[in-house]
């Protein structure tokens, strides 16, 4: 997957529980903890 339009589709669902991630936070919590930011069973 791009990497872009997946930070891009987690800033979204991510939205409402953090107003303002700079750039490249998201994936590191992805890369980090992806249970915060993935559906059950994804």
């Amino acid at each position: 997957m791009d990497i872009n339009n997946m930070e891009n589709q987690l800033r979204c669902s991510l939205n409402n529980k953090f107003k303002n991630i700079p750039p490249g936070i998201v994936i590191a919590m992805f890369k980090n903890a992806p249970e915060l930011v993935s559906p059950a069973g994804s």
